[in-house]
This record gives structure tokens, C-alpha cells and sequence, in this order.
């Protein structure tokens, strides 16, 4: 209800990298705080945008969203202030694609207007999802690779479950299942292998359509945080 999935999310990836003890609190606390505003500005957005997806999350980030984000970006202050890095942070996190944030910022929030499909705002946010969870760290390629790829897979399961219909996702899931699987052979870890079972877990469930769809969005984050904390504490 308060869309603190993502900031779980980040705090899990982070962990599940293999150097907790070199994340910063305040670095942690910042990137936490980037993802729960824009997923709350999201919902807020949905919540107001005709032929979205609602449901009672939507609703309640309608009514009380802009507080929520207020609270986040307070947070967000606050971890400036204790020390987060912020000025070079965002190059590191964003690698040669940093000039490309303002156009990834514009397809998340204003896809609805732009015509950008489901699937290409959904990459956006897999892209700045795992460069926010990476926000001063220096993470390997597979890494990056394996939370990208299970941060996707979550996308589209929950896509599945809410939009039962639609074929798109279906055919992702296999696709992100078989990547995330190339990437835990071709570099074997308890993060990339932990990614590919959580992927495969995933795909199943998202096979299954639209029943009971709020039960299934928690299966759903409900095993993408168990692959991250196994990974983290392997």
C-alpha cells in the first residue's frame, strides 16, 4: 500500500551484490528514497490516467500519494545531508547511458501521453530500478545483468496477473528466463544463479494469468525478495 516494494528492492540487490559492508547508510538511504518517490509518482499518475491498470494500491497512492512523496523526498534530504554521494553518483550509477536519464525519465512518467508501450516503459524502469540499487557501487556487468533481468521478470509477472489478456508478457517472461539463465552459466554466483531460479519461479507464475491477481502480485514480490536474500546471505 505505501509502495515500499522498490526500496526493499534496492536494499536486497544491494546486499545480494556481495559487499554490503561497503554500502554507505546514507547512499542506501538516498537510493531508497529516488525509488520509493518515483513509484509513488507513478501509481499517483496511474491512479489519474484513463485505461491504466487500478487497483486499491492505485487508489490509495491517489489520494494520498503526494504526501507519501513529499515524506520521500524529506528522506531523501536527509540522506544528502548525513553524506550521500550525489554529483559524480549519478555518472557511476549510469555508466555511457547518463545522457540518456531525461529521455528514460520522460518514457516512465509520460509514456501514457507519448504512446510508449508497456513493455518500453517497463525496460526504463528496470534500467534506472538497477542503477539506483547500484547507486555508489561499482557492481560486475553480471551482476547488473541478473538484478536487470529479475527486476523485469517481476515487471511482467505482475503485468500477467493484472492484464491477463494481454500476449506481450507471456513471451517475455520465456525470453527474460532464457537470458537469465545464459548469465548464470557464462558467470555462476549465488547472485546470478539465485536471479535465474527466481526468473524461472516467476515465469511459472505468470503462466498462470489473471486469477486472484492481488494474491499472486504478493507470490510474486514474495519470491523476488527470497532470491535476492538467499543470494545475499550465500
Amino acid at each position: 500500500m505505501l509502495s515500499l516494494d522498490g526500496p526493499a528492492f534496492v536494499v536486497l540487490a544491494r546486499a545480494a551484490a556481495g559487499r554490503p559492508g561497503s554500502s554507505r547508510f546514507a547512499d542506501t538511504l538516498l537510493a531508497c528514497a529516488l525509488v520509493w518517490a518515483g513509484y509513488l509518482l507513478d501509481r499517483w499518475l496511474d491512479a489519474r490516467c484513463e485505461g491504466e491498470v487500478r487497483t486499491w494500491r492505485h487508489g490509495f497512492a491517489g489520494r494520498l500519494g503526494p504526501v507519501f512523496m513529499v515524506i520521500a523526498v524529506l528522506v531523501g534530504l536527509g540522506a544528502v545531508l548525513g553524506g550521500a554521494r550525489v554529483p559524480s553518483t549519478w555518472a557511476e550509477a549510469l555508466g555511457g547511458s547518463a545522457p540518456w536519464l531525461p529521455l528514460g525519465l520522460a518514457a516512465i512518467f509520460g509514456g501514457r501521453w507519448l504512446r510508449i508501450g508497456w513493455t518500453g516503459r517497463a525496460w526504463c524502469v528496470v534500467w534506472l530500478l538497477v542503477a539506483l540499487a547500484g547507486w555508489g557501487e561499482a557492481w560486475p556487468p553480471p551482476s547488473q545483468a541478473a538484478v536487470a533481468l529479475l527486476a523485469f521478470a517481476n515487471l511482467l509477472a505482475i503485468r500477467r496477473a493484472e492484464q491477463p489478456t494481454e500476449r506481450g508478457p507471456r513471451g517475455w517472461l520465456a525470453a527474460t528466463a532464457v537470458g537469465a539463465t545464459v548469465v548464470a552459466w557464462m558467470a555462476p554466483g549465488a547472485l546470478t544463479i539465485g536471479a535465474a531460479a527466481g526468473v524461472g519461479v516467476l515465469m511459472l507464475l505468470g503462466a498462470g494469468g489473471g486469477r486472484h491477481a492481488e494474491r499472486r502480485r504478493a507470490l510474486v514480490d514474495a519470491v523476488t525478495f527470497l532470491a535476492l536474500a538467499a543470494a545475499s546471505v550465500a
